[in-house]
């Protein structure tokens, strides 16, 4: 067991304060409540923004996922089709497809995180000192 000198009033060697000492003061116990008090509506507000955008992220996979089952049937169709021609024109419509799947997911993934980014923005500036001013 090692000891440490104690200095003067409650003070170590190493500048460490006895931890019983300030938990005592009513005030320091009002300073944190007046903290959790600010924190909670901030985090109230990020958990419904993140349940939010979740939610968008995951009906974008569901919507994904059925036009993805779309794209397999048409590559089957175009492998399977035994004419040279039908089948290019069954390949040049599931690369069509597969690039419009490509760029819809795309640009519904820029509108998921340009929301979640104008909600952060929102709950910042609604929660700071500079936001309210």
């Amino acid at each position: 067991m090692r000891r440490t000198r104690t200095i003067s009033k409650g003070r170590s060697r190493d500048g460490a304060v006895h931890f019983g000492q300030p938990l005592g003061n009513a005030g320091l116990v009002r300073h944190w409540q007046q903290n959790f008090a600010r924190l909670a509506p901030v985090a109230v507000g990020a958990m419904s923004a993140t349940q939010r955008q979740a939610g968008e992220i995951l009906e974008l996979m569901g919507r994904s996922t059925q036009a993805k089952v779309g794209l397999m049937q048409q590559a089957v169709r175009a492998a399977q089709d035994p004419n040279p021609f039908g089948s290019q024109a069954k390949w040049i419509g599931f690369w069509m497809s597969a690039m419009g799947l490509a760029q819809s997911n795309a640009a519904a993934v820029l509108q998921i995180h340009g929301r979640a980014f104008n909600s952060w923005l929102r709950l910042v500036g609604n929660h700071t000192p500079v936001g309210k001013g």
